[in-house]
């Protein structure tokens, strides 16, 4: 499998999905027979709160979105491929599935993936 495609979603575009979005939601994942859509969720709380509670520079905020969204696609993917792989023969929407085990991911990812000196780099 290749990394999917990604699609940035915001606020204004939460009712526009079958399952719609909210401050909770990290991530959707939409698949077909070859492929799968990521649709991250760039207003997400844990997104929110990690930009307010810190003063970034503006290449910083850019920064931690670029980081977020990364580190959102490859978690994603990777649960992905194991629920895939472990529910094939039974009646699970693995899509469903990824989207409410990334709510736990994505509270705690930024926290993991950006430190104490890299954030001093990126703060004002």
């Amino acid at each position: 499998m290749i990394l999917p495609t990604t699609h940035p979603v915001h606020e204004e575009d939460w009712d526009a999905f079958d399952r719609a979005f909210d401050e909770d939601t990290i991530v959707q994942v939409m698949d077909s027979t070859e492929e799968i859509d990521v649709h991250i969720n760039m207003d997400a709380a844990p997104l929110q709160q990690f930009l307010t509670n810190h003063s970034l520079t503006d290449a910083g905020k850019e920064y931690v979105k670029r980081v977020y969204k990364t580190g959102v696609t490859l978690y994603t993917v990777a649960q992905y491929m194991e629920f895939r792989e472990e529910f094939d023969d039974k009646d699970v929407d693995v899509t469903e599935f990824v989207s409410t085990a990334m709510r736990g991911t994505g509270q705690i990812l930024l926290d993991q993936t950006i430190g104490d000196d890299q954030l001093e780099t990126l703060t004002a």
